[in-house]
């Protein structure tokens, strides 16, 4: 049975990648409306991964349920590594009136696609910003892969670094000072690795706020920083905060921190005084 999973496994990617390759081929780059999303347009290059995997309905599927669920009309979103603005967007057709999204994306080319995302859905009250959010202000070096989704601060990307570019970078408590934010309602970060260096420059924003955040942990790049997915975690709890994970049947279940040491791209973190079982009766 083993062997019969891992060969069902290989196919499996074996078909996919004729499929992309096919889809690159014929169309490239092509703008479509998803049902799913709600008729959401999106301006999809079929030879970048997070647009492939958007595509044929394999892009964190159980992030963005759990992720709708807890929007409202008057939610305050921050969307940290935006790319090409899928939760932005989605989160834009939920929050209503003088409500907001601010989304950040600090790759040239990803940001392009972002403002043409937000065009294309008419989604005014997203505002986009071309910068990094780390623990400082000023400017910083960001590592350009092949692929916009594996772009990072770090020095040890998914892909392989072809170029470099001077970005630059401020705190999300400074961001939340300059705008006069009242409050923050949601936080997806998407940073390959530079999680911790979010977290750390928005102290103030957690302490006053406590914002419900989605993350994810990736060993690898985690490599080219100086902190591990545990010390991540901990400096999570130490705010007041309750980590879960989501699984495929988009049910929330609750991890020893201390003890976790494994990739995962569906965490949440909630604060302590959230109702997490009110929430899973709606799951």
């Amino acid at each position: 049975m083993k062997y019969l999973f891992q060969l069902k496994r290989l196919f499996g990617d074996f078909y996919r990648l004729i499929f992309k390759k096919a889809l690159v081929k014929f169309y490239g780059t092509r703008q479509i409306s998803f049902k799913r999303y709600n008729n959401l347009k999106l301006d999809i290059d079929f030879n970048k991964d997070v647009d492939f995997r958007i595509f044929i309905r394999k892009f964190e599927d159980q992030i963005l349920y759990v992720f709708q669920k807890l929007l409202n009309p008057d939610s305050i979103v921050l969307d940290i590594g935006a790319n090409i603005g899928l939760y932005s967007l989605i989160a834009a057709q939920k929050v209503k009136g003088e409500n907001h999204i601010y989304a950040f994306e600090p790759a040239p080319k990803a940001y392009q696609k972002l403002l043409k995302n937000i065009s294309l859905n008419k989604a005014s009250h997203i505002t986009a910003h071309n910068c990094c959010i780390a623990d400082f202000e000023g400017e910083i070096t960001l590592n350009i892969c092949e692929d916009d989704a594996y772009n990072s601060i770090g020095t040890s990307p998914v892909l392989q670094i072809q170029e470099q570019v001077n970005t630059p970078v401020i705190t999300i408590d400074a961001f939340v000072e300059k705008y006069s934010l009242s409050k923050i309602d949601i936080i997806k970060i998407d940073t390959e690795g530079a999680e911790m260096l979010v977290f750390k420059g928005a102290r103030k924003t957690l302490e006053n706020f406590s914002p419900i955040i989605f993350f994810e942990i990736n060993q690898k790049v985690l490599q080219g920083f100086d902190y591990s997915s545990k010390d991540l975690l901990i400096f999570l709890e130490s705010y007041g905060y309750q980590i879960f994970d989501i699984n495929k049947n988009n049910q929330l279940k609750k991890f020893d921190v201390k003890n976790y040491n494994n990739d995962s791209d569906g965490l949440v973190a909630f604060p302590s005084d959230f109702d997490v079982n009110l929430l899973r009766k709606v799951l």
